[in-house]
């Protein structure tokens, strides 16, 4: 059971996996690659937790038109306080660690990838000294017929 005043702040965690998994899919990057090729985004994300995302992608195979892309996340606080609606300050984020990794296949001459699954885990401390709190969680996202 979740006290009442981190609630919300479980909800801004899930908006933050989310926007996580959005990174999955990989912006392409402008040259020209070949298969084993890799490239990387850094981004901040922040959805109640201010984190820098580094994203790592492989291109793991490419026909005429269709590509497949695995990627790796990691985030990291960019802050060390976390606003919470119940408290009058923010709070101390004490540790905060995600890490994620999903495959896409893309058809180039598509809007949106074919396929697309992966896993995203995030555990992070937070609180004010005496009652801190940790949440660990795991996630897994696939759409698309899943990839084998």
């Amino acid at each position: 059971l979740i006290p009442e005043p981190y609630l919300s702040e479980l909800g801004k965690l899930i908006d933050q996996v989310r926007e996580s998994f959005s990174s999955l899919v990989a912006p392409l990057p402008h040259e020209p690659v070949g298969v084993g090729a890799t490239w990387q985004a850094v981004s901040r994300v922040n959805s109640g937790v201010d984190t820098l995302q580094y994203a790592t992608y492989r291109l793991r195979s490419q026909t005429d038109t269709k590509i497949e892309i695995e990627t790796e996340l990691q985030q990291v606080a960019a802050e060390r306080s976390l606003p919470v609606p119940s408290h009058a300050a923010p709070v101390d984020l004490t540790s905060f660690k995600a890490t994620g990794r999903g495959t896409s296949k893309i058809d180039l001459a598509l809007p949106a990838p074919d396929k697309s699954e992966g896993t995203m885990s995030t555990s992070m401390t937070y609180g004010t000294g005496a009652n801190d709190v940790t949440m660990d969680m795991a996630f897994r996202i696939a759409f698309g017929e899943p990839l084998r």
